[in-house]
């Protein structure tokens, strides 16, 4: 028997070396450091000399699992050949394409064919629909316009609700890299829905990334709270106040008049211009009036409406040439626009505007689904009598409210997400932003009362010594 124990003994010795031999040898996965926790309801510096306070239910994402450095330019130029390359973009084959004439509203260029019109200008691509009440643009067919601006390796995009209300609703869709929003100050894309037209209008401002080696794990969001709570803490990239309203800032309603159908109707607009000159000559002037009813062209061109268009919008009598296209009868300014406050009632003759001295306004065309309350009314006069085309919820107190915050105030994150951060930094002299770069960054959201506050910090470490102070 002890002869045996030292040859157990070595056995087990060289088995031992044996499993550390092998275990040398298999190829070993990386294990991901644990994220530290972040102290729940903690005051940190925001890096302009106020207070954050992180509530123990605020929810923290963990970081992203691929960023890196992008430097970006933009994807148009403001003439005609890149305009006739987006409108195919958009399916417009044969477009009639001209400048805007003096100091009318309407994109500095303008690409038409048919009911469908692409424009470009300095801020961006512009997507609008012409040819009166055309509701085709209902729906979710919108989300499909901003498909074309998007360039490799931009991979998708997301959306979001900014604003809403029974007769409107404004989208904002930014687009995706590395699986992140890449938001900015003035949003890639807008799209402005009014019911029941469908799509009013949208713009897109597209822009090319170029990645800047090397790529890297996205670091934590504590790391951050530790950099905000040293001696240096970041300064925000970026920081943006809005008005947190309760009520919607859009219209409750909007009048769509009727547009017509048969030819030789008799309608008046009131409503903006556009005035282009283009086409093969160079010499070709059309124009169109954006109204309640939808837009119209002007068919032929009044020779003052050129003088009209500069004092502001336009009321024109005429009669329907053919859906979307009016023969002008009577062109002349437009009556003030009016803003009458009071309460929406509904009575035995229909719904009336009981204003703050008592008198009573009938106004026909509300939807039967409105409801009564404090509301504002826009219109205008037209052969004397009050014509109402959007209503608006009275929300005047909560939009008195100051949209600053004090310096010392303690502001309470209520959402915490991870973007890349686009900032332009050249721009043409007419205004185009030309250059920008993209950062890893982290979104935080803060509340107070009717204000909401947006700061934008750098992801990376390295980074803050960039932010503007």
């Amino acid at each position: 028997m002890s002869n045996r124990t030292p040859v157990r003994g070595h056995l087990w010795v060289v088995w031992l070396i044996l499993l550390a031999t092998l275990n040398a040898c298999r190829p070993v996965t990386p294990t991901p450091p644990p994220t530290a926790p972040v102290p729940p309801s903690v005051e940190y510096p925001d890096g302009m000399g106020g207070r954050l306070l992180l509530p123990s239910d605020v929810a923290i994402p963990p970081p992203p699992a691929h960023i890196q450095m992008y430097q970006a330019h933009t994807a148009y130029e403001v003439q005609p050949s890149d305009l006739r390359t987006w409108a195919a973009r958009w399916g417009l084959t044969t477009p009639w394409v001209g400048y805007r004439v003096g100091r009318g509203d309407g994109p500095r260029l303008l690409a038409v064919d048919g009911a469908s019109a692409v424009g470009l200008d300095g801020d961006g691509v512009y997507i609008l629909p012409l040819g009166g009440n055309d509701p085709r643009r209902a729906g979710d067919t919108w989300r499909e316009l901003f498909q074309p601006a998007l360039f490799p390796p931009l991979e998708g995009m997301r959306w979001h609700e900014e604003e809403s209300s029974p007769a409107w609703a404004r989208y904002t869709a930014w687009p995706l890299l590395d699986d992140l929003p890449v938001q900015s100050q003035v949003p890639w894309g807008l799209a402005d829905i009014v019911q029941p037209l469908g799509l009013w209008t949208a713009r897109v401002q597209p822009f090319i990334p170029e990645p800047q080696p090397p790529s890297r794990v996205g670091t934590a969001f504590h790391h951050l709270l530790e950099r905000l709570g040293s001696a240096d803490p970041p300064h925000p990239l970026a920081r943006i106040i809005t008005p947190h309203l309760a009520g919607p800032s859009g219209p409750l309603a909007v009048r769509v008049e009727h547009g017509g159908t048969q030819p030789g109707e008799e309608l008046v607009l009131v409503g903006s211009v556009w005035i282009y000159r283009g086409g093969d000559t160079g010499q070709e002037v059309r124009a169109w009036v954006r109204t309640g009813a939808g837009t119209f062209e002007l068919i032929p061109v009044p020779h003052e409406l050129l003088a009209l268009a500069a004092q502001g919008e336009i009321r024109v009598k005429g009669r329907l040439l053919s859906p979307g296209t009016l023969r002008p009868e009577e062109v002349a300014p437009a009556p003030p626009r009016l803003h009458l406050r009071g309460e929406l009632l509904r009575e035995a003759a229909g719904w009336v505007l009981r204003q703050d001295d008592g008198t009573l306004i009938h106004l026909p065309d509300i939807p039967e689904d409105m409801s009564p309350g404090a509301v504002v009314v826009e219109g205008h006069l037209v052969d004397g009598r009050f014509r109402w085309e959007r209503i608006y919820a009275d929300n005047a107190s909560d939009r008195a409210s100051t949209h600053t915050l004090h310096p010392s105030q303690v502001r309470p994150i209520v959402r915490v997400t991870p973007v890349y951060w686009l900032t332009w930094e050249d721009y043409t002299v007419n205004g185009r932003p030309t250059h920008a770069r993209i950062l890893p960054a982290w979104r935080l959201v803060t509340r107070v009362h009717s204000v909401e506050e947006i700061l934008i910090y750098p992801m990376l470490q390295e980074e803050h010594v960039h932010a503007s102070r």
